[in-house]
C-alpha cells in the first residue's frame, strides 16, 4: 500500500466580538487511480480558499473567527463544497454532534458519472468560470453566518412534517445518530 504524507490546510480571520464562536469553511482532496482530484475536490478547496481571500479583502474584522474550531459548541455554522466544479444550485443542511452544517450542492457536470474517483479527475474538467461565483456564495454565507446576532439554532426540524402542519412546528424530533465515515469508500475493499 501507498502512503503519502497528508497535512490540513488551515486560515483563520479572528472574529473581533465573538472570538470563540467559529464559522467554518470546509472542503477536502481525495484523488483517486491517477486522477489529480481537480473536481474531487480541489474545486471545493479552491472554492473556500478564495472566499477566505475575498472575505479577509471586504470585511477583515468580522464579529465570530472563521476557523477550524476545536470546540463544537463554539460553532456557528459549517460551510461545505463537495462535488465537483459546476456552479451552486442547492443547499443541503446536515448536522453531526448538533452542529448546524450547509452543503453547497452544485449542478454537477456529470461529476457523479464521469470524474468522481476516476482518473479523469482532472484539471481540463475545472469550470473556473462557475467556482468564481461559488467561491462569492461561500463568502456571503460566511459572512452573514459570523455576523448574524444569535447562533444557529441546533434545534433539528422536519420541514416536511411543519410543512404538511401549515408552517407550525408539528413536535420535536431527534438528531440523526452520528456515523463515523468509511476509511475505504470503495465496496470492493470493505
Amino acid at each position: 500500500m501507498f502512503c503519502q504524507p497528508i497535512f490540513n490546510t488551515i486560515g483563520t480571520i479572528r472574529g473581533s466580538e465573538l472570538p470563540n464562536e467559529y464559522v467554518l469553511l470546509s472542503a477536502h482532496f481525495d484523488s483517486w487511480d491517477g486522477g489529480s482530484g481537480a473536481t474531487d475536490n480541489g474545486t471545493g478547496t479552491l472554492t473556500m480558499l478564495e472566499a477566505m481571500r475575498i472575505l479577509k479583502l471586504a470585511y477583515p474584522n468580522p464579529r465570530r473567527t472563521e476557523d477550524n474550531a476545536a470546540m463544537l459548541d463554539g460553532i456557528q455554522a459549517v460551510i461545505n463544497q463537495d462535488n465537483g466544479t459546476g456552479r451552486i444550485v442547492r443547499i443541503a443542511s446536515f448536522a453531526c454532534h448538533g452542529v448546524p452544517a450547509f452543503g453547497l450542492g452544485a449542478h454537477s457536470w456529470n461529476y457523479g458519472q464521469y470524474t468522481w474517483h476516476t482518473n479523469r479527475d482532472t484539471y481540463d474538467k475545472v469550470v473556473f468560470d462557475e467556482l468564481k461565483g461559488n467561491a462569492t456564495i461561500a463568502a456571503m454565507f460566511a459572512y452573514l453566518a459570523s455576523e448574524a446576532p444569535e447562533k444557529v439554532s441546533r434545534e433539528p426540524v422536519d420541514v416536511a412534517a411543519r410543512a404538511q402542519a401549515g408552517g407550525r412546528a408539528p413536535g420535536a424530533m431527534a438528531w440523526p445518530a452520528c456515523q463515523l465515515a468509511p476509511r475505504n469508500t470503495n465496496p470492493r475493499l470493505r
